[in-house]
């Protein structure tokens, strides 16, 4: 069998047979009458004015320039070299244009020699009208006349004096000189062109050697200039140092042919490329292209095609494949010898009829893939090319079509392998997420990259310390001055204020790395991190939620959202007040059957990681399973049995250290516990909302007087919304209250929605920084008698049994007669909200916290309360009654025979009523109480020091 020729030799054999053909066809049908015919009616046409004329040479430039560009012979960003190994179609046109002005010479006679040459002349000039017009449709489908406006200017002028010498230029000589000075001008575009073709490769190089490799993100503005540019890198040294190693090792294998190097592994490479959404494989896909171009041309130049195969049919990928490799082939060599009609050009000429039906079977013949392929790259070879085909997305879809279609291009793939496609060469992008893809694509290539999840920790960690970093620093310019941001120990402060300390930025920062962690987690790529970024900017801003929020939950939610929309959908729905999902009551069991159902997937898989997360965003904690709550009642029973902690505080302690910390060191609370054990396990444990945290403004918070999804959702405050700066502000201003009576009534002048915001943040920890000031120091205190008790309110936001302790904390006997007497006023007042609300904080007071009467009595009834008060049988009642006779400032004396006091109460009134009146006595005897000198109450250190200080010395007398 013999060889066929070489690509070089068949393809000029092929031109001159073209030229030869077309040449015997023109001077053919120029001998026939009605061609001959024809032409002079057209001709007579044209004539008819010279205006039509030149429009018609001008338009028909234009389309001869496009249909060229649709058969693949000119291509508006080719070289305008001349490539001698495989040469234009276009030159069989001028081989033909030879033929027939050879023939014409050969067959004329002397006499019409003068004529011919004239015709000739008044011919070129419509022919470089026709030029004009290709040039023209070359500047603007490259867009020189945007990049390079000169060649619009030079193409315009040109353009004008040719048409003005066209016209009024007649004579030969006269026209030989416009046509020579129109070819200098053409000439000098081309070298102009040719030379900033060559200066662009080494300008592009030098620019991109300035650009840093390592992105600096040092403010704001840097991380939204970077989150904002969301295109693809088109070079290497621009690519984080991760993904260069990457796109380093796939070119050195592309160009050494493999992994023996050098020329001696001659087949096509087919290299897969997997990683996750966004990772940076288009990044990596195009800096791979940018180092190939870079590699010496004596080794052959290379050319990118890049695919999509999204959306593309089952059945036609590999034609889709061909169709676009030829497209991008086309703009360095002719590819007219692979055009081919589209399959439905054919299909639509079947119906015609049946001389179109026979057109369309000589047309559309069948076509070989990987014939096409091997002549391709023996087209390629011959022309010192190299082709990377890059297909990408094509694990893209749904369905099976998605199926089919990697199949496909799994199937082509295993084809070519034994072809010996040495300039031809693939990589295939993809996800990981789907397995069975991945499989399928690894097995039809020769070598395998996945690039790894990014690492987002740094990048979420330093833009959480710059967003919170701006809130705190003041800014005039602002509408707040600077915002309170809420933290675990209370509110932040920069560093600079407050270095080191445990309400700091940095010690926030630090509390912040599980949270971050679990964020980082569910980011896989840096695309997405960016896409979060921009919705977190857009919403983190003042006027919109800036304090607003918890920045952690906001990053968190919009994760969610971004990276998990299915779930987050079904989150969204549980999420509202309706479902209950935050509700502070809501069944343990019911709560975790709730996240079970969010996690989900697709495929009714609970997603662990998703699980995590999501607890960890709504704070829930793990309720303790019995044998724990045991184990821990043992320990509380032993420590106050040894009087090692107070009974008041026993709780606060236990939940506050961890049983196994006690186990391991018993002697640090002077207890045996060696015998008690934790069975701490999940399968026993609940979960349960938190609403201890609800200050931190987290999606978790149980407060019914807030919803921060729905705030997170709408970026921004409602009208009718109370903002969380204002009652922080709030917070604050009532903990400064000089004393306890300013207190109440600031809290009774409240409406009832303001107090419910206000509860959100009542047991914030350290928002003031003197502890001195007013009953900051009750609030703030670390104080094992008073802090403690007060968190321990705060675990079930306990706010009323909190004001209660507040209340008891703070009275003396400067202020007990004033505190009773303004609660009997308020509650006596005509109105709803005094008589509930304040009468059951007067009710746990004197009840529950004080201890002076039975849980079934009435104390917000006067008479009920102080003829309770007056019985000697209730001790701690009777020596709170004889603190709040002496509060009364009135005149009594000590009886030492009796050891008892005796007062005179003429004068005392209790919210306008004597108190004579309200006990049933004469108001002219003197009332008479005996007491307890050893009597102390538990949660009213204020009484306990008047007892001290006035009572105990009148008994030692």
């Amino acid at each position: 069998m013999s060889q066929p020729l070489p690509i070089p030799a068949q393809r000029w054999l092929s031109l001159l047979l073209c030229a030869i053909t077309a040449a015997a066809i023109t001077v053919f049908l120029s001998n026939v009458s009605f061609v001959q015919q024809t032409y002079a009616n057209w001709g007579s046409i044209l004539n008819t004015s010279p205006v039509l004329h030149y429009s018609f040479a001008f338009l028909a430039g234009i389309g001869i320039k496009l249909v060229l560009d649709k058969f693949y012979i000119s291509h508006a960003k080719r070289s305008i070299g001349f490539n001698w190994r495989y040469p234009p179609v276009t030159m069989s046109v001028l081989f033909g244009l030879l033929f027939i002005v050879g023939y014409v010479y050969l067959t004329h006679s002397d006499e019409a020699l003068e004529q011919l040459i004239a015709q000739t002349f008044g011919a070129l000039k419509f022919i470089v009208l026709s030029f004009l017009a290709i040039a023209a449709t070359t500047i603007y489908q490259t867009k020189l006349y945007t990049e390079k406006p000169v060649f619009s200017a030079v193409l315009c002028a040109v353009s004008a004096f040719y048409v003005f010498s066209a016209i009024y230029l007649v004579e030969i000589e006269q026209a030989f000189c416009v046509f020579l000075f129109i070819a200098a001008a053409y000439l000098g575009m081309s070298i102009y062109l040719l030379w900033e073709q060559l200066k662009a490769p080494s300008a592009e190089s030098r620019v991109e050697s300035k650009q840093e490799a390592e992105l600096t993100l040092e403010s704001l503005e840097d991380f939204r200039k970077w989150f904002k540019d969301d295109s693809t890198i088109k070079n290497t040294e621009k690519l984080e140092p991760d993904l260069q190693v990457y796109a380093k090792r796939i070119a050195d294998r592309l160009l050494k042919r493999g992994d023996q190097g050098g020329g001696q592994l001659k087949g096509a490479q087919h290299i897969a490329l997997c990683g996750p959404f966004g990772c940076g494989k288009s990044s990596i896909v195009d800096s791979i292209a940018s180092e190939l171009a870079k590699s010496p041309k004596q080794s052959g130049e290379w050319i990118h095609s890049d695919i999509s195969t999204w959306g593309a049919a089952s059945g036609s990928v590999a034609h889709v494949v061909l169709s676009h490799i030829i497209d991008d082939i086309s703009q360095h060599i002719d590819m007219c010898a692979f055009r081919a009609l589209p399959k439905h050009y054919t299909e639509a000429m079947k119906v015609g009829g049946s001389f179109f039906q026979f057109a369309s079977t000589l047309l559309a013949g069948p076509v070989d893939i990987e014939k096409r392929f091997k002549k391709l790259n023996d087209v390629l070879e011959a022309t010192n090319h190299k082709l990377l085909i890059t297909l990408q997305d094509v694990d893209r879809g749904t369905g099976d079509d998605n199926e089919k279609r990697l199949n496909d291009i799994a199937a082509l793939l295993d084809r070519l392998k034994d072809r010996g496609l040495s300039h031809i060469n693939f990589i295939i992008a993809m996800g990981n997420e789907n397995e069975v893809a991945a499989e399928v694509i690894s097995k039809a290539t020769d070598y395998k990259e996945g690039v790894a999840a990014k690492d987002c920790y740094e990048y979420l960690s330093k833009y959480t310390k710059l967003c919170l970093e701006s809130a705190l620093r003041p800014n005039k310019g602002r509408e707040i001055d600077s915002y309170k941001i809420a933290g675990g120990r209370g509110l932040l402060k920069l560093d600079s204020l407050n270095a080191g300390q445990r309400d700091s930025l940095s010690s926030e920062l630090k509390r912040f790395e599980i949270s971050i962690s679990y964020i980082n987690g569910s980011i896989a790529s840096l695309r997405v991190l960016k896409k979060v970024l921009r919705r977190v900017e857009q919403i983190w801003q003042p006027g919109k939620l800036m304090g607003e929020v918890n920045f952690i939950s906001l990053i968190m939610v919009t994760t969610f959202r971004e990276v998990y929309p299915v779930q987050y959908a079904r989150y969204q729905k549980l999420a509202t007040k309706e479902n209950q999902l935050l509700n502070r009551w809501s069944d343990p069991q019911s709560l975790k059957l709730k996240i079970t159902d969010i996690c989900k997937s697709n495929d009714d898989v609970q997603s662990e990681l998703l699980t995590k997360f999501l607890e960890h965003m709504l704070r829930i904690d793990w309720r303790e399973n019995d044998a724990e709550s045991n184990s821990k009642q043992i320990v509380r029973d032993k420590l106050i049995d040894r009087g090692s902690i107070k009974e008041s505080t026993a709780s606060v302690i236990i939940e506050s250290k961890d049983l196994k910390n006690i186990q391991l060191n018993p002697l640090r609370f002077e207890v045996d516990s060696s015998a008690i054990k934790s069975e701490k396990g999940s399968n026993n444990e609940n979960l349960v909302m938190n609403p201890k945290f609800n200050y931190l403004q987290s999606v978790g918070c149980t407060n019914p007087a807030v919803n921060y999804l729905d705030r997170i959702q709408r970026e921004q405050l409602q009208n009718t919304e109370l903002s969380d700066q204002a009652l922080i502000a709030k917070v604050i201003e009532l903990r400064k209250s000089k004393d306890i009576l300013e207190f109440l009534n600031k809290w009774l002048e409240l409406d009832s929605d303001y107090r419910l915001g206000v509860e959100r943040f009542f047991f914030i920890p350290h928002c003031c920084d003197d502890l001195s000031e007013g009953l900051v120091d009750f609030f703030e205190s670390s104080s094992l008698d008073r802090g403690p008790n007060f968190q321990d309110f705060s675990k079930n936001c306990d706010i009323e049994l909190s004001i209660v302790w507040l209340i008891a904390e703070n009275l003396s006997l400067s202020n007990l007669y004033q505190v009773i007497n303004f609660f009997f006023n308020s509650i006596e007042v005509n109105s709803p909200k005094s008589k509930t609300e304040l009468g059951y904080v007067f009710y746990l007071l004197v009840t529950e916290m004080l201890d002076l009467m039975s849980d079934t009595s009435e104390p917000e009834i006067k008479r009920a309360f102080f003829r309770e008060l007056n019985k000697a049988e209730n001790e701690e009642a009777h020596m709170f009654f004889c603190l709040f006779l002496i509060s009364c400032r009135g005149k009594y004396n000590f009886d030492v025979v009796s050891n008892s006091y005796k007062f005179d109460i003429s004068s005392i009134k209790i919210a306008g009523e004597s108190l004579n009146v309200i006990l049933g006595v004469n108001s002219t005897e003197r009332l008479e109480i005996s007491i307890n000198q050893d009597i102390k109450f538990d949660n009213a250190l204020g009484l306990n020091k008047a007892i001290e200080k006035y009572i105990k010395p009148d008994f030692n007398r």
